[in-house]
């Protein structure tokens, strides 16, 4: 999948055909996932030479994922649209000295016409415009692609395990202080989700919840019946024991997490699987792995 393949039109911050390319910024990240599967391991490993295609796939798809990353910080970053402005780099794209419109009919100050507009008060004109000029859809996708942006891959594989509705067991390991009440916390948001979820890196799961909650798309509620016995395996893991043994009086607190209301819309915008021809599949446990 070369770059040349990848679809024209997008997004661009300032364009004024924020909505050309018909599948969207999300539409075209299902794309590249969909071009990696036909093209992927399956057929490189029946190959003569089966290393090297498999070499160059990983440059290709990295490549790709690198050009739709830039493509993510032009509809998501304000700032850099801003910079972005012809007025900025001594151009003509907006209108010339004191004040009149833009191309775009809008009003401009005599600051913007002469590019004097300081850079955070031209990422909020920018943000401003968008407000005007975006339908419902675009200011949908907008929102979204700024959570987008800020996921880890580990934070992506645990959302998809949360996608389905099932509830996680957490815990939080806390000293307790001298009147039963709660002091300083040694462990928060252990959890089992991440072994469900087959994370990369296991240690950090409890970061990846209290940042998963932070951005709305997980949250933390009452402590389930049904998940008894999950609590008492998660409980016994080495992070856990390790948070309670380093506590004089441990006090163990119960939650259960789950997918949030903004999280399951931000799935449903954002799931590679509705995608046709995706590759990605939720079933990736792997055993042992995960904490």
């Amino acid at each position: 999948m070369a770059l040349g393949q990848l679809p024209a039109g997008s997004y661009r911050s300032g364009d004024q055909g924020h909505d050309q390319d018909s599948g969207g910024l999300f539409g075209m990240a299902g794309r590249l996932v969909g071009q990696a599967a036909r093209t992927g391991y399956g057929l490189a490993r029946r190959l003569p030479g089966a290393e090297t295609a498999e070499r160059e796939l990983h440059r290709l798809e990295r490549a790709a994922l690198t050009e739709l990353g830039k493509r993510i910080d032009d509809v998501t970053d304000p700032y850099l649209a801003a910079l972005r402005r012809p007025s900025f780099a001594g151009g003509d794209g907006w209108n010339g000295s004191g004040g009149g419109q833009r191309g775009d009919g809008l009003p401009v100050s005599s600051a913007e016409a002469a590019g004097e507009l300081q850079p955070l008060r031209a990422a909020m004109a920018e943000l401003l415009e968008r407000s005007i000029s975006y339908g419902p859809e675009q200011a949908r996708e907008y929102c979204y692609a700024i959570v987008l942006r800020q996921l880890a891959p580990d934070e992506a594989r645990m959302l998809s395990a949360l996608s389905d509705g099932s509830p996680f067991p957490v815990v939080h390991i806390a000293e307790r202080s001298g009147v039963g009440g709660t002091g300083r916390y040694l462990l928060r948001n252990a959890s089992s989700l991440g072994k469900a979820a087959g994370v990369t890196l296991p240690d950090e799961v409890p970061h990846y919840i209290s940042r998963l909650c932070a951005l709305d798309l997980a949250e933390l509620t009452e402590e389930s019946v049904s998940l008894q016995t999950q609590y008492e395996i998660l409980l016994a893991e080495e992070q856990v024991r390790v948070a309670q043994e380093a506590a004089k009086r441990p006090k163990v607190m119960r939650n259960t997490l789950r997918i949030s209301t903004f999280g399951t819309r931000f799935w449903q915008a954002c799931d590679p699987t509705a995608q046709p021809g995706a590759s990605w599949s939720r079933t990736v446990p792997v055993p042992g792995s995960g904490a």
